[in-house]
């Protein structure tokens, strides 16, 4: 090899002689030979039948996607003398000549001249089954870890295309040799799925980009991508390119997520002024009130963990495993659930809960029934009188998290880094003023009629949007089920129960019982 000139291998498109991060990388080849044979024109002659691949191999060199369009169709094959006006024109009609007879190329070596400057000067272009396996076990022996099972495609065929670049700077085709020791791909529904005929466009990065900042599935993203070009005969990228492409955005986060974080902030405080983030805020201090089911595990954890915290088990989940269990005692024992229900829900004090709950085990005769006191010792937490004085945001089950997590899922998933979950719960919030403005629109665009003349049911239609009013009037409504007697001066009250609200918002009472309430 000359001292002025410089020449450089390529065995893979990930295994250059630096890595990304200017660091030395492993050479993916067990050993190599080349011939410093030069032909008349002085090109450089590789002899690659000595070099050991090793499974790192099985990526081919970057090439552009090339889609061969209906001008292109007719392009004639490779011949020395023919000319290019550069090196990107020429890898592209060997690329298309390449997808036409149905093989993939990658891009083996290029030649730097150390007397132009290290001007990449020559290219060397080889089928991408060039060059024979040798697993990194024969190299090795047994030692190092155990190789994963994996199909291996090279069959060393000895089919190239070499370019020079000529002193008028355009680019010649030295070498060429056409004949391939191994089945071709001619089929266009497969041809698509060799590597140098695959990538994403830019725009089509752009699309892809856009539903998945909408949080919408892979596999649905591919299956619109393909129906946008007309069959996945002419979608140029797999299922793979397309997770990486999705991913790509994640990983470049990786390390700066918290600061891209903070910077996004410092851009919406920017905007706004009345913004303000606390992302340490958590720390040192616990939630005031937890709701969770009755997983024992969670419960000692939240003990330990948050000492402070008032802990609420939800009522649903309870009432839901009470149906397990007394499913036959609601169907044999007429009454039985309505006075349970109303035990649960209808008692103001702890006294008066743990009252009816005696009366009602005397009424039913069921003071050895096993759930009913397992209910009885758990009582303080999921009774609602036992949380009078804890703060729940109106909430005395989890399925309002859990409906709100299952909004979460809709922008999120497990993959979503900190930044994007901030953009993504900002699209949230974004979509819920959004319905609120259109209840309110809708609620200011006419009025619902009011049921009474009672101004608080007129202030109520003013303010409320008529979702909301049309649930207070259902309320007001029922109301006028109860009627409070005084017994004793600011001591004592009789109130006959409303037990529960029909659809229609007409309350059915139980005129038969009555409650007293001590003032």
């Amino acid at each position: 090899m000359d001292s002025g000139d410089v020449y450089y291998l390529h065995g893979s498109d990930d295994c250059d002689d630096v890595s990304s991060n200017g660091q030395e990388t492993e050479s993916p080849f067990g050993g190599m030979s080349y011939s410093q044979n030069r032909e008349d024109d002085g090109t450089l002659q590789v002899d690659s039948q000595n070099i050991e691949l090793t499974p790192l191999i099985q990526q081919d060199q970057d090439i552009p996607n090339i889609i061969v369009h209906a001008a292109e169709s007719s392009i004639d094959e490779p011949r020395i003398g023919l000319e290019f006006k550069c090196e990107e024109e020429a890898r592209r009609f060997y690329n298309i000549y390449a997808y036409k007879t149905g093989f993939s190329i990658r891009k083996a070596s290029h030649y730097k001249a150390k007397r132009k400057n290290n001007m990449v000067t020559s290219h060397y272009y080889v089928c991408s089954k060039e060059g024979n396996y040798k697993s990194r076990a024969q190299v090795q022996g047994d030692k190092g870890t155990p190789q994963k099972s994996m199909q291996y495609s090279r069959t060393g065929c000895k089919a190239h295309l070499r370019i020079k670049m000529q002193e008028d700077s355009k680019w010649i085709v030295t070498a060429f040799e056409k004949e391939h020791n191994h089945n071709l791909v001619t089929s266009p529904s497969k041809s698509h799925f060799l590597r140098s005929h695959r990538s994403i466009t830019t725009e089509q990065k752009q699309v892809i980009h856009m539903l998945s900042e909408q949080n919408i599935s892979t596999s649905q993203i591919m299956t619109f991508m393909t129906a946008r070009e007309g069959g996945s005969q002419n979608v140029h990228f797999t299922r793979k390119d397309l997770n990486n492409q999705v991913f790509e955005r994640n990983r470049r986060l990786r390390g700066v997520d918290i600061s891209s974080t903070i910077d996004y902030f410092h851009k919406i405080q920017a905007k706004n002024p009345s913004f303000f983030y606390a992302i340490e805020a958590i720390f040192g201090q616990h939630p005031k009130s937890i709701i969770t089911d009755q997983d024992p595990a969670m419960k000692k954890a939240i003990k330990q963990v948050f000492p402070n915290t008032v802990h609420r088990c939800c009522q649903w989940h309870v009432m839901r495993k009470a149906r397990e269990y007394l499913g036959v005692l609601y169907n044999n024992k007429e009454g039985f659930k309505k006075e349970l229900e109303s035990c649960i829900n209808n008692s103001i004090t702890v006294e008066e809960f743990e009252t009816k709950w005696s009366m009602m085990l005397q009424n039913f005769e069921l003071q050895d029934n096993s759930h009913l006191q397992v209910m009885w010792n758990s009582r303080e937490s999921w009774v609602p009188v036992y949380f009078r004085d804890a703060f729940f945001a109106e909430m005395s089950t989890s399925q309002r998290s859990e409906s709100m997590n299952a909004l979460t899922k809709i922008y999120t998933d497990c993959h979503t880094s900190i930044y994007k979950f901030v953009t993504q719960i900002e699209k949230m919030v974004a979509s819920r003023y959004d319905k609120e403005d259109e209840a309110n629109f809708r609620s200011g665009d006419g009025k619902p009629s009011l049921w009474s003349h009672n101004p608080i049911e007129k202030e109520a239609r003013e303010v409320y949007t008529r979702r909301v009013y049309s649930e207070f009037k259902n309320q007001l409504r029922a109301s006028t089920g109860y009627e409070v007697t005084e017994l004793k001066e600011n001591l004592s009250y009789k109130v006959p129960l409303a037990e529960k609200i029909s659809k229609e918002g007409i309350s059915e009472s139980d005129e038969g019982r009555e409650t007293n309430y001590k003032g």
